[in-house]
């Protein structure tokens, strides 16, 4: 999986080389400017976190 994610985050960084990660409904998504979302992999919160569901 850390592969996978690292695929996404080279071909899909800003010139900087930053990307925009969003966690939705326990996935992971990077923000793609010129088009969708794209999937990165499943996701959990901690229970600690369970708040912001």
């Amino acid at each position: 999986m850390i592969e996978a994610i690292l695929k996404s985050f080279d071909s899909l960084a800003a010139p900087n080389g930053t990307v925009t990660v969003q966690f939705r409904d326990n996935a992971l998504y990077v923000a793609n400017g010129s088009g969708p979302l794209e999937f990165v992999g499943l996701a959990t919160l901690p229970a600690a976190l369970d708040y912001i569901k």
